[in-house]
This record gives structure tokens, C-alpha cells and sequence, in this order.
């Protein structure tokens, strides 16, 4: 049992030295992030100089303010984050920095993505040409969820990567909202003539949506190969 006391204390002795380091570092890079921005200002002023020591200089301030803000993205990636707002109306204003030491870290997150989309994306294509042959109002409201159920997962799987390195372009979480938005509207869009005509195109265009799904993550992973090969 003292034992048992004596790691507590110690566990809270470490969170409380943490936060400590954490806000200082927080601080130090909004310092540094203030000298890099003056040394951008000087870099402009030796620019309109024009003369060969002005040159040599803004050689020299560039070179080292370059190296100073990988350092600072290095320091920032060790600093909680919180998830875009998507994020925090689902789950809240949660920290979604993943360690890179911890068992489920960023590749294990981002594998685990690729891999629930690739799924999703062949269950959507393959469900959208059953029902492009086979009409019941009860497969095509859950079909309509399925919609639902990936474009909100998919979105809030990227509001974590985003902010942990992935390169997730801001125009595709948009299209992750109109779609959400868009599926919404056809699930509670009544049987009529109208969309009973809509139905066989929008049953295409989930096919096409799956197939395209089904190469971009293909293609994902050749990157992901060749990155680790390099």
C-alpha cells in the first residue's frame, strides 16, 4: 500500500512538473514566433537596401529563420490540440494530439482511417447497384444512413489527423459537410415522382462515389509505401 502511494504521488508530481513545462513551452514559442516574424521585417528592409552586405545578411537571417520555425513546428507537435469544430460538437473540447510513442499512435490512427474507408467506400458501391436494380423504402433509408454514418465518421477521423500532420485539404472537409447536409435532405425527402426519377441517378453517382473512394485509397497507399521506402 506505501508503496502504492508512493507512485501516486510521484504520477502527480509529474503531471504537475508537465503542465508546468507545457505552459512555459507555450509561451517560448509564442516569443520565438514573434522574432521570427521581426526577422521576416528585417529580411524586407535588407531587400529594399539592395546592397552586396545587405545580401549576405538576409543570406544569413534566412537560413536561420527557416531552421527556427522547423524547430517550433517541432515544439508545437508536442503540444495539446484541440479538434476542429465538428469535432467539439460531437465529442467536446478534448486534446486529439496523438503520441507518437503510445500504441495507438499517429500511423496506427491513420492506417485504421485508410482501412474504414476502403470498406465503407466498396459497401457503398456495391449497396448503391443493388438498390440502382431493387427498390424498398426500408433499404433506401438505410442506405441513406450508411451516408450519414461515413461522412460523419470520416470527418471526425480527419478533425484528429489534421491537426497531428496529415495533409487533409481544407475543400474536402467541406464536401464532407454538404454532403452530410445533402443526405440528410434525401432521407427525408418524400416518395414522390420526382425523386423517384432522382433515385436512379443518385444511385450512379454513389457507385461512381465508391469506386473513386476505393482508387484514392489505393492510391494513399502507395504514397504512404513510398514515403516509408524513402
Amino acid at each position: 500500500r506505501d508503496e502504492l502511494s508512493a507512485l501516486i504521488e510521484q504520477l502527480r508530481a509529474c503531471e504537475a512538473s508537465y503542465e508546468q513545462a507545457q505552459s512555459a513551452l507555450t509561451k517560448r514559442i509564442k516569443d520565438v514566433k514573434n522574432e521570427i516574424a521581426f526577422c521576416g521585417r528585417v529580411q524586407l528592409r535588407l531587400r529594399k537596401a539592395n546592397a552586396a552586405e545587405s545580401e549576405s545578411t538576409r543570406s544569413g537571417l534566412s537560413s536561420a529563420c527557416e531552421e527556427t520555425s522547423l524547430r517550433v513546428r517541432e515544439a508545437e507537435s508536442l503540444l495539446p490540440v484541440v479538434g476542429g469544430w465538428f469535432f467539439r460538437v460531437f465529442v467536446g473540447n478534448m486534446n486529439v494530439r496523438l503520441s507518437h510513442k503510445s500504441h495507438f499512435d499517429k500511423e496506427s490512427f491513420r492506417n485504421a482511417y485508410i482501412e474504414l474507408k476502403m470498406k465503407a467506400s466498396i459497401l457503398v458501391a456495391a449497396y448503391s447497384l443493388l438498390l440502382y436494380f431493387v427498390f424498398s423504402p426500408p433499404l433506401q433509408l438505410l442506405h441513406s444512413l450508411l451516408l450519414v454514418y461515413f461522412y460523419v465518421t470520416m470527418t471526425l477521423r480527419e478533425s484528429v489527423l489534421r491537426p497531428n500532420g496529415s495533409e487533409i485539404r481544407a475543400w474536402w472537409t467541406v464536401h464532407h459537410y454538404i454532403s452530410i447536409v445533402l443526405t440528410i435532405v434525401i432521407m427525408t425527402w418524400p416518395m414522390t415522382t420526382a425523386f423517384m426519377h432522382f433515385r436512379g441517378i443518385f444511385m450512379i453517382f454513389c457507385m461512381c462515389q465508391g469506386v473513386i473512394g476505393v482508387l484514392q485509397v489505393q492510391y494513399q497507399r502507395e504514397n504512404i509505401y513510398r514515403q516509408a521506402a524513402l
